[in-house]
């Protein structure tokens, strides 16, 4: 699965339309993981709690087994590590999702950020960063972080 994502990665560089579903579906899983593995990231201090959310997440919503999701997380990891910047995965959600499944990205986002219950001030530049980069409105982006917050709370 590993050597499958990363040969789609490697073809993002394609048009939009030159890809299969196969390849956009893939491409997808990865820079969603990529970005919700940096938001974990964030704050200088991983928490296994956000490397758990994050696993989980992934799991829910792209209906992956624990262990794809955990390999997901792995490539994703590997991929930040040689990314000289968020943009290729910020480009590659905004030209393959609607606007309702990039809020669905940013809702998240939010969640592994606040699978602590502390929003750091890294967390928030972060986050501000890529609704930049993915075209998503700050009303959405705040709605989104407190609909998650107060979720939370209950």
């Amino acid at each position: 699965m590993i050597a499958t994502l990363r040969e789609i990665f490697e073809r993002l560089r394609k048009a939009p339309g030159d890809r299969d579903e196969g390849e956009r579906e893939g491409a997808i899983r990865l820079a969603t993981a990529s970005l919700l593995v940096e938001m974990a990231r964030a704050d200088h201090a991983e928490k296994m709690v956000e490397s758990a959310m994050v696993v989980g997440l992934l799991r829910e919503h792209f209906a992956l087994p624990t262990e794809e999701a955990a390999e997901l997380v792995a490539l994703a990891e590997r991929e930040l590590h040689d990314a000289v910047s968020l943009q290729r995965f910020t480009r590659a959600l905004h030209e393959a999702l609607s606007e309702c499944e990039k809020l669905n990205v940013v809702e998240m986002l939010w969640r592994v950020a606040w699978a602590d219950a502390n929003l750091h001030p890294h967390e928030d530049h972060l986050m501000r960063k890529l609704c930049n980069l993915l075209y998503v409105r700050d009303a959405d982006r705040v709605r989104l972080r407190n609909s998650v917050m107060e979720e939370s709370r209950d």
